[in-house]
This record gives structure tokens, sequence and C-alpha cells, in this order.
């Protein structure tokens, strides 16, 4: 067996909630904390402690390299559990991210979806019309290069008259909010949105409908 050391070290360790650090041999220029329940602190070779987190790491480069790692808890409340990694060279963490609330995740993707943008060739609503968006795609729906919709700009280009925004499976039934002249309205949703023009007289708008393709 050989006594060399590891050009990868992944280690595991508690710190216990009264504070008390935690010395961990090893020898490395890159340290990459994976995991941390909380918060906590740390120091290298005796230097100055400081505040660490999970996600974070750092590299010293190819011509220093640390010996000692020393670890303390920063919640006085509970444990803290940490997964980190050791190396004498950069180490790349292609994985997915999720945060540490068990009741709330969070996906970060390194690919971004494609989308496909759809506009309102009208580009203007009659007086005392109604008309509907629908959030998803399909024949007599949104169209059939559409998945679901992601999210939906109104601009109000008139002037002077506002423009009502409301939700509804079959028809505008709960008024959501008002698109006043001259502004713009935002929202991320796939639900139906039908845009009401109330007034006596058409009014100017463009709405911008962001898409997932089939």
């Amino acid at each position: 067996m050989s006594n060399l050391t590891a050009f990868v070290q992944h280690k595991k360790l508690t710190l216990t909630h009264d504070g008390k650090h935690i010395a961990v041999p090893a020898t490395g220029s890159v340290f990459l904390c994976k995991e941390a329940s909380s918060p906590f602190e740390m120091q290298f070779d005796d230097q100055a402690w400081f505040p660490f987190d999970q996600g974070l790491g750092f590299n010293l480069g190819p011509d220093r390299q640390f010996t000692k790692l020393n670890f303390r808890a920063l919640n006085l409340d509970t444990d803290t559990n940490l997964e980190f990694y050791v190396a004498n060279a950069a180490v790349g963490d292609s994985r997915l991210t999720i945060t540490r609330d068990e009741n709330r995740f969070q996906i970060i993707s390194f690919m971004a979806a494609k989308t496909l943008v759809k506009g309102f060739a009208a580009a203007s609503i009659n007086a005392g019309a109604c008309v509907r968006f629908y959030g998803t795609g399909g024949t007599g729906l949104a169209g059939a290069a559409y998945s679901y919709r992601k999210s939906i700009v109104i601009t109000n280009n008139d002037p002077a008259g506002d423009l009502e925004i409301y939700s509804g499976v079959s028809a505008a039934t709960v008024r959501l909010a008002t698109v006043f002249h001259l502004q713009a309205w935002y929202l991320e949703t796939n639900a139906d949105i039908w845009i009401k023009n109330e007034t006596a007289a058409p009014i100017a708008c463009r709405v911008c409908e962001v898409f997932y393709p089939v």
C-alpha cells in the first residue's frame, strides 16, 4: 500500500455547537467545501480565522501548500456537518446545487433551456373587447410549436386609456391587475391571461410571451 498523499482527499466531520475547534491534518493547495449545514469558520496553518460556507473554495497556487486545517462552528444552537475536498490542483464541480433548506430546493443548471418568443400581431385591442392569451401550446391554443409559457409582458402604448388583466379557465373572471397607460406589466405564468379594453376607444398595445418549445 502506498504511503503517498492522495491527489484528492475527501473528508467529513461534525463541528459541535459549543464552538470547540477541530484540527484536521491535510496537505494540499486547494480546498473545496461541498456541503455545510451552517456557515462556519476555518483557518489553515494557524493563520487568522475566516468565515466560510458550502460551495466556497480557495486555491493557494502551485508554489504554496497548507498542512493543517482548523474548523469551528458559528452556529451555537446545533452541530454543523461539513463535507469537503483537499487537493493539490484545482478541482471542478459541475454537479447540481441544492439549497440547505430541506423544504425548498433550487436546481442550478449550467445549460439554459431554449425558449421561443411570441408576439401579438394585432398590436391593438378594440373598445370593449377582450383578448385571450393561452399559456399552453397546441392547436387552437398558443400554437403547435409551443409547450407552455414561461412569462408574459404587456405594454400599454396608449397615452390615456388603461388595460385590465384577468385570469380564467373559459372566460375572464378574476381581475388580476391594471396596465396603466404608457406602462408595462410582467408576470411569470403558464396560466391563460385575458386582456380587456374597458374604454370606449381602441388601445394600442404590445404583448410579448416567452414559451418553451415542444
